[in-house]
């Protein structure tokens, strides 16, 4: 199935950003950059605004 990222995706990308689900145990770690590059980094890639 293909589908379209739009504004409600990108919201819920930024709302869960870095949250860990505390009914999981041995959830992993989170981490702030992939490749030195941030969340800030890749919307700006995508012109999307914050």
């Amino acid at each position: 199935m293909v589908g379209k990222v739009d504004a409600t995706d990108i919201k819920f990308v930024q709302t869960n950003y870095l949250k860990v689900n505390p009914f999981v145990s041995n959830s992993p770690t989170p981490v702030d950059q992939v490749n030195g590059k941030t969340l800030e980094d890749i919307l700006k890639e995508l012109g999307v605004a914050l």
